[in-house]
């Protein structure tokens, strides 16, 4: 069998499937070396070429408009091929691009828990651009899960994760690995001490109540192959209700959440000057302590 079908059939029947290296190691570092600039800059407004940041335990990190900015691929043909790839001939027609997302994450000793999205229909594929071994966020699935009519409504119990544990599939990886999953099947991730770097893409049905982002536009993007699959990419849910819309079009939370690492750095440093000038003092008064005592 064509390992092309193989896989389709894989991720049709059992929820997930992993094309290795699925970009090319130079496309790959282009890519990164771009991203390593806007990750180093903070941004605000959501819209300009910079990242935000997520969590203010550990290090995460998302680009907001990687379709507008991201300018070392053209972003739009590759969502093109991954949709293709993802969504059943059959199906085209009513399927649109639903996100397009880019994170970063370090620093975090905590496994993402096995959980259900819960949208029938729902399709994701996220590309390693770095880590995805089992110290840098890999990737897991419970093969089958997909097909359950479970009352599951996000996470799972330890009971639950008991029943399915046999069905776990590792699907760690290297740089430049496609891996395809039913969200509404159970998934998760390993930890991320070392840097997890991934292009996350999510196909809906167009017609679902589920929320969906507007897919903003590149104009130096617009190939032919782009301009003759334009539907995928437009649809009519106007909410921005979406998981990064609320970052992108509200500057103020992400700039709350710059300003509460500031203050608590700024709370660190004053607690640890302090302790450096209290022993300081200590030591010149038990100099002169000594003095007078001797």
């Amino acid at each position: 069998m064509d390992q092309n079908l193989f896989l389709k059939k894989q991720f049709n029947n059992e929820g997930y499937s992993i094309i290795k290296n699925f970009l090319k190691e130079d496309i790959v570092k282009k890519i990164n070396q771009e991203l390593d600039g806007m990750f180093s800059q903070v941004l605000f407004n959501g819209f300009n070429k910079g990242s935000i940041t997520l969590d203010q335990t550990y290090p995460r990190e998302a680009i907001t408009t990687p379709c507008i900015n991201i300018k070392s691929i053209n972003l739009m043909e590759l969502i093109i091929d991954v949709f293709n790839l993802v969504v059943d001939d059959e199906k085209k027609k009513n399927y649109v691009v639903t996100s397009v997302m880019i994170f970063t994450e370090k620093k975090n000793p905590n496994p993402l828990k096995f959980h259900t999205d819960l949208r029938r229909g729902m399709y994701r594929a996220q590309i390693y651009l770095k880590g995805g071994d089992k110290n840098s966020g890999g990737f897991r699935y419970i093969k089958n899960s997909n097909n359950l009519n479970h009352g599951i409504s996000h996470e799972l119990s330890h009971t639950e994760l008991e029943k399915y544990k046999k069905d776990i599939v590792d699907l760690t990886g290297t740089e430049g690995d496609l891996i395809m999953f039913d969200s509404f099947g159970f998934h998760g991730k390993y930890p991320c001490l070392n840097e997890r770097r991934t292009i996350l893409l999510e196909f809906q049905p167009s017609d679902s109540d589920y929320p969906k982002t507007q897919i903003d536009f590149n104009g130096s993007l617009m190939t032919n192959k782009v301009l003759s699959n334009l539907n995928i990419f437009i649809h009519n849910n106007n909410k921005n209700d979406h998981m990064l819309d609320n970052y992108k079009n509200n500057y103020l939370i992400n700039f709350k959440i710059w300003l509460s690492i500031i203050t608590n750095v700024t709370k660190i440093a004053l607690k640890e000057g302090l302790k450096k000038i209290n022993i300081k003092i200590n030591r010149k008064l038990n100099k002169i302590i000594k003095k007078f005592t001797f």
